[in-house]
Protein backbone atom coordinates (compact mmCIF):
# COMPACT_ATOMS: atom_id res chain seq x y z
CA UNK A 1 0.00 0.00 0.00
CA UNK A 2 3.21 2.54 0.70
CA UNK A 3 4.12 1.98 -2.51
CA UNK A 4 1.08 2.32 -4.70
CA UNK A 5 1.35 6.13 -3.49
CA UNK A 6 4.39 6.92 -4.07
CA UNK A 7 5.01 9.04 -7.07
CA UNK A 8 7.76 7.64 -8.82
CA UNK A 9 8.59 3.53 -8.20
CA UNK A 10 10.52 3.09 -5.48
CA UNK A 11 13.86 1.61 -5.75
CA UNK A 12 14.71 -0.06 -1.79
CA UNK A 13 18.07 -1.52 -0.95
CA UNK A 14 18.56 -2.83 2.56
CA UNK A 15 20.62 -1.33 4.66
CA UNK A 16 23.34 -3.77 4.65
CA UNK A 17 22.88 -3.02 0.06
CA UNK A 18 23.59 0.81 0.91
CA UNK A 19 26.77 -0.13 3.47
CA UNK A 20 28.35 -2.72 0.57
CA UNK A 21 27.65 -0.10 -2.00
CA UNK A 22 29.45 3.22 0.03
CA UNK A 23 32.25 0.89 0.83
CA UNK A 24 32.76 -0.34 -2.83
CA UNK A 25 32.62 3.39 -3.81
CA UNK A 26 35.90 4.08 -1.59
CA UNK A 27 33.84 5.62 1.84
CA UNK A 28 35.14 4.80 5.27
CA UNK A 29 31.33 3.75 6.46
CA UNK A 30 32.02 5.30 10.18
CA UNK A 31 28.05 5.03 10.89
CA UNK A 32 24.82 3.53 10.01
CA UNK A 33 22.03 3.79 11.85
CA UNK A 34 18.42 2.98 12.04
CA UNK A 35 16.20 5.40 12.85
CA UNK A 36 12.27 4.02 12.04
CA UNK A 37 11.37 4.63 15.22
CA UNK A 38 12.56 8.07 15.37
CA UNK A 39 11.33 8.48 11.68
CA UNK A 40 8.44 7.84 12.67
CA UNK A 41 8.12 10.03 15.19
CA UNK A 42 8.67 13.00 13.51
CA UNK A 43 5.82 11.97 10.89
CA UNK A 44 3.41 11.98 13.71
CA UNK A 45 4.65 15.11 15.57
CA UNK A 46 5.00 17.31 12.49
CA UNK A 47 1.55 16.47 11.49
CA UNK A 48 0.23 16.95 14.61
CA UNK A 49 1.91 20.67 14.31
CA UNK A 50 0.10 21.34 11.05
CA UNK A 51 -3.21 19.95 12.11
CA UNK A 52 -3.42 22.13 14.97
CA UNK A 53 -2.84 25.19 12.93
CA UNK A 54 -6.25 27.86 13.16
CA UNK A 55 -5.95 28.61 9.47
CA UNK A 56 -6.25 24.52 8.66
CA UNK A 57 -9.69 25.05 9.85
CA UNK A 58 -10.47 26.78 7.29
CA UNK A 59 -9.55 25.14 4.21
CA UNK A 60 -12.03 25.41 1.14
CA UNK A 61 -12.42 22.16 -0.43
CA UNK A 62 -10.39 22.48 -3.25
CA UNK A 63 -7.19 23.05 -0.84
CA UNK A 64 -8.46 20.11 1.06
CA UNK A 65 -7.94 16.89 -1.29
CA UNK A 66 -4.10 17.45 -1.61
CA UNK A 67 -4.27 17.79 2.48
CA UNK A 68 -6.14 14.51 2.52
CA UNK A 69 -3.89 12.80 -0.03
CA UNK A 70 -0.73 13.58 2.25
CA UNK A 71 -2.70 12.13 5.27
CA UNK A 72 -3.42 8.76 3.33
CA UNK A 73 0.75 8.71 2.48
CA UNK A 74 1.97 9.61 5.77
CA UNK A 75 -0.87 7.19 7.61
CA UNK A 76 0.89 4.63 5.23
CA UNK A 77 4.36 5.43 5.46
CA UNK A 78 3.33 5.02 9.40
CA UNK A 79 2.14 1.77 8.34
CA UNK A 80 4.92 0.38 6.40
CA UNK A 81 8.03 1.66 9.06
CA UNK A 82 5.91 -0.06 12.17
CA UNK A 83 5.35 -3.54 9.83
CA UNK A 84 9.40 -3.41 9.44
CA UNK A 85 8.87 -3.07 5.71
CA UNK A 86 9.78 0.04 5.87
CA UNK A 87 12.86 1.28 7.42
CA UNK A 88 14.85 4.66 7.92
CA UNK A 89 18.57 4.19 8.52
CA UNK A 90 20.87 6.96 9.02
CA UNK A 91 24.75 6.59 7.30
CA UNK A 92 27.64 9.19 8.05
CA UNK A 93 30.92 7.95 5.66
CA UNK A 94 33.94 10.09 4.65
CA UNK A 95 35.90 9.59 1.69
CA UNK A 96 34.71 8.16 -1.52
CA UNK A 97 36.61 7.91 -5.19
CA UNK A 98 37.08 11.38 -6.59
CA UNK A 99 35.88 11.42 -9.86
CA UNK A 100 37.06 13.99 -12.68
CA UNK A 101 40.60 14.38 -13.81
CA UNK A 102 43.62 14.02 -11.79
CA UNK A 103 46.69 15.93 -11.74
CA UNK A 104 49.85 13.73 -12.28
Amino acid sequence: AWEAMQRYEPELWSSAQYADCLKSLGFDLRIATDFTADYRHFIIRAWKEFIDRPELHHLRSSQASPVIDEVERGVRTIAALESGALKFFYFVALGGRRRGPTMS
